[in-house]
């Protein structure tokens, strides 16, 4: 794979792979450290930007949601992205 980057000891990211943007976060191209062919998007949000109150509640609202809707309902759709995991380190929040 292009170059990549940890962010645990599960998941990496290829920085230079953005496959969107967004108001809270960039979403990269990322994979499965223990698979590396299975590819995830991952959402990386800069906590350092999360200034508002506002802000961190819709981040955390997007965070339940995610989480919710794999509990909810098992059915794949192709709309709809399903939270594998959250990650947190440092400076960045990771989903």
């Amino acid at each position: 794979l292009q170059q990549s980057r940890p962010i645990s000891d599960k998941y990496a990211i290829v920085d230079s792979q953005l496959l969107g943007k967004g108001s809270t976060g960039n979403v990269y191209l990322g994979f499965l450290l223990s698979s590396p062919q299975m590819k995830v998007a991952v959402k990386a949000i800069n906590l350092k930007e999360i200034d508002n109150e506002v802000t961190r509640y819709l981040l955390s609202c997007e965070i339940a949601a995610l989480s919710n809707l794999g509990k909810v309902d098992n059915s794949a759709h192709e709309n709809v992205v399903r939270l594998l995991d959250v990650v947190i380190q440092e400076n960045y929040i990771y989903l």
